[in-house]
């Protein structure tokens, strides 16, 4: 039988001392997290996500890099990019086929159950739950919905006189499956919520605890959807404060916006106050200042009881 091969302590080991747990994202849809999962694996090492990972990052920016420059460093209507692919990086198909065993960060686009046994064969984790203002967040996954052929509400705006609301707002919903309260009572996992906009202050609070990449990559984002450009139209901005109230009361009664809800302002909020880099290589976040400046009318808080 072969003698084991002993691993010596050397310098090498000395430095970077990894974090004492695993970080995630609950990657809830049109909460920016594929920008989010983007910008840490440009950056920073053993970030695996069904989107963007650190092991393939800096060579997948350089070739749509190179696809943008062909399409004359513009996107049109008919030429959208080559699209995000989830069978890259860890999930291959929705399933784990190359192992977070040496992950610091895991962003996912799955169901909640799924994170229990990740969290069993590797420890301690942190989630982070991205918390959008709720009426914004619900106009964005409208207008996703609208513009997209797999879903029924292709072509159908959000309609404020509905004859029934609930359904209209539950008909804008999709991948709510993405979060559950049953998480709270894993002993092997804790929640915490952050407000995702703008994106760099959340990368900046990630980078005070993951490691530098060799190399670093400028993020460039592969567009999901037509840009949101028609919000001063959106009904409900000027819809009134009571009907807005409707619309909030109905978003918690779910799990996720009640949550939420509990959570920010709360110790489980994350402080991204004091979070700056000013050494960082420039963050290409500009793309997403547009959800970030509120539409005429639009309240600037949610409206909770």
């Amino acid at each position: 039988e072969a003698e084991k091969v002993r691993v010596i302590e050397t310098t090498k080991s000395i430095g970077w001392i990894r974090p004492s747990k695993v970080f995630g994202l609950i990657h809830m849809a049109k909460t920016a997290g594929s920008e989010i999962n983007g910008e840490l694996a440009s950056h920073f090492e053993r970030v695996c996500g069904n989107k963007y990972s650190s092991f393939n990052q800096y060579r997948k920016n350089e070739q749509y890099g190179k696809h943008l420059q062909r399409l004359s460093e513009k996107l049109t209507e008919d030429k959208k990019g080559p699209g995000r692919r989830l069978e890259d990086g860890y999930f291959g198909e929705q399933h784990d086929t190359i192992g977070f065993e040496d992950c610091d960060y895991i962003a996912a686009e799955m169901h909640w159950k799924q994170w229990s046994p990740i969290a069993e064969k590797l420890g301690e984790m942190e989630l982070h739950l991205p918390c959008r203002e709720p009426l914004s967040h619900l106009m964005s996954q409208c207008y996703y919905m609208q513009h997209n052929a797999k879903f029924i509400r292709l072509n159908h705006s959000f309609r404020c006189d509905a004859e029934d609301l609930e359904a209209e707002v539950k008909s804008c919903l999709f991948h709510e499956d993405r979060f559950s309260r049953r998480l709270l009572y894993d002993k092997l996992i804790s929640v915490k919520c952050f407000d995702p906009l703008p994106v760099q202050n959340y990368v900046y609070y990630m980078g005070t605890i993951l490691q530098r990449r060799r190399m670093e990559a400028d993020y460039i984002s592969t567009p999901s959807y037509y840009p949101r450009d028609n919000k001063d139209s959106e009904c409900i901005w000027t819809a009134g404060e009571d009907f807005q109230q409707k619309v909030i009361d109905i978003l918690l009664k779910l799990d996720y916006y009640q949550f939420c809800d509990e959570c920010r302002g709360s110790e489980n909020d994350l402080d991204l106050s004091g979070a700056t880099d000013t050494s960082m290589t420039a963050l290409s976040t500009a793309k997403v200042k547009s959800q970030v400046t509120p539409a005429k009318d639009k309240p600037t808080k949610p409206i909770m009881h």
